[in-house]
């Protein structure tokens, strides 16, 4: 399970309920009061999570594609697998900060800085390994690169050549527009976002950065519902 698999969280909410509520006074206007509003924090936070996911299906479509032009080359054209401008699928996109075509005899091509063969056990790399083993596109949790400082998430499909060796395509995305959309997350101006990968229980974005990159477990409210959120690709908690 990888990035794509997200939760949002919505905190915050349970005071604005209860006012109402409490306006109202009446038991039965109260429940159809709070099924209402729980339906529009359904419904606002499905419309984020189809922004998050169209965000990511853009990014991992050109991952795709890299990995459909390697899979092409003929067998008797390995020498053709390993140019450098077959890499260049990073164009005017400023959210990427590098493409790397690696192979399972060890050969590694960078976009930004070349021929890596030799430099690094490429074939040992989660990505790498996570790729091949899914047989699948993969988005590994966010990490601090250490060139840049910027928060990233790698994107790797795994390809087959028939006859020939194979390898895996990969990108390193800056995460910036996930932050920010976990920032922008509310319900009527109020309450807190966050996406999680439910399977590791990391942070990926939250409207708080100090809390990115932590785990559910350090959060007391979180750990409580760690259950849920295993379960549940989106929902919302009310504290």
């Amino acid at each position: 399970m990888g990035i794509k698999q997200k939760f949002f969280m919505l905190s915050g909410i349970a005071g604005v309920i209860m006012a109402v509520v409490s306006i109202i006074g009446y038991f039965t206007a109260s429940t159809s009061l709070e099924k209402t509003m729980e339906e529009e924090i359904i419904a606002e936070i499905g419309r984020q999570s189809a922004q998050a996911d169209a965000w990511l299906n853009a990014k991992g479509q050109v991952v795709i594609s890299g990995a459909n032009v390697f899979k092409q080359i003929p067998a008797d054209s390995t020498d053709i697998m390993k140019r450098h401008e077959l890499v260049g699928q990073i164009a005017d996109d400023k959210e990427v900060l590098d493409d790397i075509h690696a192979m399972d005899d060890g050969f590694a091509m960078a976009w930004h800085d070349g021929d890596l063969t030799g430099q690094g056990e490429w074939t040992k790399r989660p990505w790498y390994v996570d790729a091949k083993k899914a047989g699948h596109i993969i988005y590994t949790d966010p990490y601090k690169d250490v060139s840049s400082g910027s928060m990233v998430v790698t994107i790797a499909v795994p390809y087959d050549r028939k006859g020939a060796v194979g390898g895996v395509f990969s990108e390193d995305v800056k995460i910036d527009t996930l932050a920010e959309q976990a920032k922008a997350i509310k319900f009527r101006g109020e309450g807190k976002g966050m996406l999680i990968n439910p399977e590791s229980g990391i942070i990926i974005a939250s409207a708080n950065e100090e809390e990115n990159l932590s785990k559910t477990d350090d959060n007391p409210i979180l750990k409580a519902f760690a259950t849920e959120i295993k379960n549940n690709d989106k929902g919302f908690f009310c504290n």
